[in-house]
């Protein structure tokens, strides 16, 4: 059992099944809005209304998240025999705003909201949760959020990695996350950060992909990166190769995506010669099931007229065909952008594609961008990809 919730609730019900009855505590957690997010001392325990039996007695650190409200937290003592309650107040409900038209092509089912918003998602399947999705949003530092399904989203209270955890003062916005697994167990992320007056890239560790502690500053071996160029650069992303290395992908500030390998798990790296594609930027790539590289990415081919999310293949990762691309998702409407694909093997024969949206589709428009789910038919794009 690797779950750190269930294993402290199973000790928990083990103490008191040991003593006395009436020595644990009860308390009844509720809320003014439905869905609300449940966390005892940093740990996901469900959503309200939420009965917590078999408390010891002592002190707890209760939160809760609602997508599109502040975090709130509460502490609570619980004595022996004690019965309590505890009510969260978030006020009038959040009502999504519209997002921009958008148009989606063959193989791509109907796009549906998380209720996340934010920019820079980056998803993994850590084996104490179903999903954690790590994303820029509106609080500082990482914002993380875990699901069972890839639908309904809770949000972590206190991020993944927050700025408190950053010795030097931050002056460029923590951001910008990419988790990936560890070779020997744990998990890895790659995010902006400043170095002294300009951004950077730095990477983080966590062993149970929620806790991450920053371990440094990531180095290129073979090329030189100026910090001050950094920010202009998309959110990096990559995959394991079959050999163990780690290939990332990125697009650089005259765009183009370009290509680096790893063979140290990910703090080092290896530029490779040349651009893995010369119009696109923000790219996200998995393997198929034939072996072959799909790179998901932005085209920038097509100006101001409007962006399209485009997928293409290669054999080997570094060379993708100009003849082998396929439209996924365009923008239907001026002023509308579609950021930062993430394409993430579901199992089940499809892909589950997370995206942004930026724009707006009335004049109200959104604040931040809404991140976006949609399935992929595998044997679908394949085909199409092959017929290209």
């Amino acid at each position: 059992m690797k779950n750190p919730c269930l294993i402290f609730f199973l000790i928990l019900a083990i103490l008191c099944s040991l003593v006395s009855v009436g020595v644990c505590g009860v308390v009844q957690v509720d809320a003014d809005l439905p869905g609300v997010a449940l966390f005892l001392d940093g740990s996901y325990i469900g959503d309200t209304p939420k009965t917590l039996s078999d408390l010891l007695p002592g002190e707890y650190t209760l939160a809760a998240t609602l997508p599109g409200h502040p975090p709130a937290e509460k502490k609570i003592t619980v004595s022996q025999s004690d019965k309590d309650s505890v009510f969260f107040s978030f006020g009038e409900p959040y009502h999504e705003k519209g997002i921009g038209i958008i148009k989606i092509h063959d193989c791509v089912g109907t796009p549906e909201q998380t209720g996340l918003r934010g920019t820079s998602i980056s998803i993994v399947t850590p084996s104490e949760y179903s999903m954690m999705a790590y994303y820029t949003g509106s609080r500082e530092g990482v914002q993380c959020a875990g699901s069972e399904d890839g639908k309904r989203w809770y949000e972590f209270p206190y991020g993944c990695l927050q700025t408190s955890g950053i010795q030097e003062k931050s002056l460029f916005p923590i951001s910008r996350p990419w988790v990936f697994e560890s070779e020997d167990g744990g998990f890895r992320m790659l995010y902006l950060a400043s170095d002294n007056a300009h951004p950077s890239l730095f990477h983080a560790f966590s062993q149970n992909g929620v806790d991450f502690s920053p371990e440094g500053k990531v180095t290129f071996l073979n090329h030189e990166i100026t910090s001050s160029s950094w920010e202009q650069y998309s959110m990096v992303t990559g995959i394991r190769l079959l050999d163990g290395k780690i290939r990332m992908y990125y697009s650089d500030p005259y765009g183009g995506i370009r290509s680096a390998v790893s063979i140290d798990g990910g703090k080092a790296w290896t530029v490779e010669d040349g651009h893995r594609i010369v119009d696109g930027t923000n790219p996200s790539v998995i393997l198929l099931p034939d072996g072959k590289f799909c790179l998901f990415y932005v085209d920038l081919s097509s100006g101001p007229k409007g962006q399209k999310l485009m997928a293409t293949i290669s054999e080997d990762g570094l060379t993708f065909s100009p003849n082998k691309r396929i439209p996924i998702i365009s923008s239907e409407e001026k002023g509308v952008w579609i950021l930062d694909p993430e394409i993430h093997i579901s199992g089940n024969e499809s892909l589950d594609l997370y995206y942004s949206i930026m724009g707006k589709s009335t004049e109200t428009g959104i604040e931040l961008p809404a991140i976006m789910h949609s399935v992929i038919d595998i044997d679908c794009l394949v085909d199409r990809l092959s017929d290209n």
